[in-house]
């Protein structure tokens, strides 16, 4: 690993903190990250936290564009992050309104960011950016969030091979809806894509409740051309034999008295690569396959079943025709069960 550019160094670290009897928290701390801006000069940090004895209070933080490697040795300590480097900002000035939940803007930002995790897997990303802002409003608590990170990369170089991914670019959008008084979080949209690879959002809004009857329903449409997740082969060996697909699903989840989770998926164009079953390789021209994904409430061990509703493809077919039961897989603690 590349040495620190030189020895990590706080001056002017002023800290007063108090607990009071009630449960009052008071935290200020400034302090100066000598020699880690940009040109060289001192980077000024601060934190300023007032909580009430009901967790009730402002907080706010202030990190202008750092250098980490000057931060290395202390991130590392604390961590187990090991070879720290890139540019960090970080600016939150947010209102805690209890234990679970919070108003306010954080933003962040990090340049030419590397690491080494505590298991030895190097990470590399051009920049990572998040901004969520969190107001309250008619309904309830609104928020969204943003997510986008930029010529992505892990390496794992721990066993005899060295392994290697790489994403031109993730992003992540969130928008929803907190109501305290019902204990409702509403996702009312959501999006995640990797660069052409993968998409998936939220065709309808993902109703969450809490409480005495928890509960949860949603549905989600997925999208991925196999072809582009070559890089993640080295990662997942089950990738391997695939060389091109477009995959399309949709999910329907509710969580209610149990589990239970309804999926179609259409598979168009699947080519497999030479193998020991099929030297020359295969083209499938189009998979059709309904699948539900079922569990019970109850105390105790409760099976998860997969129930397969309908299969078509060149090779295999299943109708789920009347009369014809479904294929049922059951798996628990004692082991994997079929009717």
């Amino acid at each position: 690993l590349p040495a620190s550019p030189q020895p990590e160094e706080l001056r002017k670290l002023d800290v007063v903190a108090a607990l009071a009897p009630d449960g009052a928290t008071t935290l200020k701390l400034t302090a100066l990250a000598v020699g880690a801006a940009a040109d060289g000069g001192d980077v000024p940090l601060s934190v300023d936290v007032a909580l009430d004895g009901e967790q009730r209070g402002p907080v706010r933080i202030e990190v202008p564009s750092i250098d980490l490697a000057r931060l290395a040795g202390i991130v590392e300590g604390a961590s187990g992050v090991r070879g720290l480097r890139g540019r960090f900002e970080l600016s939150a000035d947010a209102r805690l309104e209890g234990e679970d939940r919070m108003t306010g803007r954080l933003a962040a930002q990090a340049d030419g960011l590397a690491l080494y995790t505590p298991e030895g897997l190097r990470l590399a990303t051009q920049r990572i950016r998040a901004d969520m802002n969190v107001q309250d409003g008619e309904g309830g608590t609104k928020g969204k969030l943003d997510l986008r990170m930029e010529q992505t990369e892990l390496y794992d170089e721990t066993g005899d091979e060295p392994r290697r991914f790489h994403e031109p670019l993730v992003e992540l959008q969130l928008e929803g809806t907190h109501d305290a008084d019902t204990e409702t979080i509403v996702v009312t949209s959501g999006r995640l894509a990797a660069g052409a690879a993968v998409a998936a959002h939220a065709s309808k809004p993902w109703v969450i409740r809490r409480g005495d009857a928890p509960s949860a329903k949603g549905e989600l449409v997925v999208q991925a051309d196999l072809g582009r997740l070559a890089n993640l082969q080295a990662f997942v060996p089950a990738l391997e034999s695939i060389r091109a697909g477009r995959v399309g699903a949709r999910v329907v989840a509710v969580s209610e008295n149990g589990l239970d989770v309804r999926t179609g998926v259409r598979v168009k164009g699947l080519q497999l690569a030479p193998s020991e079953l099929s030297p020359d390789g295969h083209l499938e021209p189009e998979i059709l396959l309904q699948l539900k994904v079922l569990q019970d409430d109850g105390e105790g061990v409760v099976p998860m079943r997969f129930v397969l509703t309908a299969l078509t493809s060149s090779i295999a077919k299943w109708t789920g025709a009347a009369g014809t039961p479904p294929l049922e897989i059951s798996i628990a603690d004692a082991g994997l069960g079929a009717t």
